[in-house]
């Protein structure tokens, strides 16, 4: 990564470009790759993130799906809590990875691959499953008590609630701890591939810069 630096430091930009700050690093890369043919080359930098967020958004959904139908409120407050679940994890996972991997990867402010896979796998699971987690009896437990309808603990009643959210994700364990691995491992591979992918990317255009060069040198021997 150190190497893929100092090359596009020499060469990636264009000579009359004067390099003022990460924003203009960011926005020249984000040009190239959505000029860049083939899409296959580039889709997990387009598209990495959107995938880990829409797999966060399952999870929330399906984790207060699962909480609603211990508590029984039916269709009752259905609505919010599915939004509140579905857009908490989505736009923070979308938000961290943009902000800690992609961009991160862009400006060449990752020293250690391994490493940014390792910190994408962890803030998919803080994203997709711990917010969820803590998210559902939340939300639900709010709109039951506010509504007076449901038998379930008062606001303050903090042991009453851990009581019930821990019944409701005891039988869980497994499905959760596939969901965990899911959310884990996909995070790793779409950084890896986000890796192999710039690398490759930023090779490509060495070669073509060389090529160009002793174009270059060709037509000025003639």
């Amino acid at each position: 990564m150190e190497e893929v630096q100092r090359y596009h430091i020499r060469h990636s930009l264009p000579r009359d470009i004067e390099i003022i700050s990460k924003v203009e690093v960011l926005k020249h890369q984000k040009e190239i790759l959505e000029k860049w043919k083939p899409w296959t080359d580039v889709w997990s930098l387009e598209y990495g993130r959107n995938i880990l967020a829409g797999v966060a958004a399952f999870t929330g959904l399906y984790i207060n799906r699962k909480f609603r139908a211990k508590i029984k409120l039916r269709d009752f407050g259905h609505l919010p809590t599915a939004l509140g679940l579905f857009m908490t994890p989505t736009a923070t996972v979308y938000l961290l990875q943009t902000e800690f991997v992609l961009h991160k990867l862009l400006a060449y402010e990752v020293s250690c691959p391994v490493c940014l896979e390792s910190k994408s796998a962890a803030m998919q699971i803080f994203g997709g499953m711990f917010l969820a987690l803590l998210g559902a009896p939340l939300a639900n437990f709010s709109i039951a008590a506010g509504s007076g309808r449901f038998s379930v603990p008062l606001r303050n009643d903090f042991r009453g609630m851990l009581k019930i959210t821990r019944s409701a994700y005891q039988p869980l364990l497994p499905k959760l701890a596939i969901l965990f691995t899911v959310n884990a491992l996909l995070a790793g591979f779409i950084t890896h591939s986000q890796v192999e992918s710039f690398i490759y990317i930023e090779q490509m255009q060495h070669l073509m810069e060389q090529d160009k060069t002793e174009r270059l040198k060709i037509q000025d021997g003639f």
